[in-house]
């Protein structure tokens, strides 16, 4: 009777153990959440749906990207109020301090990945992470890539 009883009770705690073992919630890097996002997966921030190549988030202020269930990844943030700003914004604060260019801004390149115009609007960065930024004219940029049509804004984050 005494080993039947302590069957049941290794087989409880068991139990429990697979089901807490079970519920927790697996954390992936903020890269491995684009890779997701690439295979079919919702990335969530602040509760909308975000597309993780369009935004750029302060690494500083991510806590965690957790698997919130089979098909989608909820990114957590220290600061929940911090603030994003968008390509539209940033071109607008480097026309009011720059003389007009003689062409239209035609790519944005972040981190070194490029974006092109018909992209610009999908772009979210938070302000916290924008390093520096520096807008390269057409005749600059004619020096190394002939095939270069427009201006472009070059962006380095944190």
């Amino acid at each position: 009777m005494h080993h039947r009883r302590n069957d049941i009770s290794k087989c409880i705690t068991l139990g429990i153990t697979v089901i807490l073992i079970g519920c927790n919630q697996r954390t992936v890097s903020y890269q491995k959440a684009k890779k997701l996002h690439q295979k079919g997966y919702e990335v969530k921030l602040k509760g909308k749906d975000i597309d993780p190549k369009f935004h750029f988030l302060a690494k500083a202020n991510t806590i965690a990207v957790r698997f919130k269930d089979r098909r989608s990844v909820f990114i957590s943030q220290k600061d929940t109020t911090s603030k994003f700003t968008d390509i539209a914004h940033i071109i607008e604060n480097f026309k009011k301090d720059r003389p007009a260019s003689k062409s239209e801004l035609k790519i944005v390149v972040i981190d070194g990945m490029p974006f092109m115009e018909d992209e610009f609007g999908q772009i979210s960065i938070e302000i916290s992470t924008i390093k520096s930024v520096d807008y390269l004219a057409q005749d600059e940029l004619f020096k190394n890539f002939s095939h270069a049509r427009g201006d472009c804004l070059v962006i380095t984050t944190r």
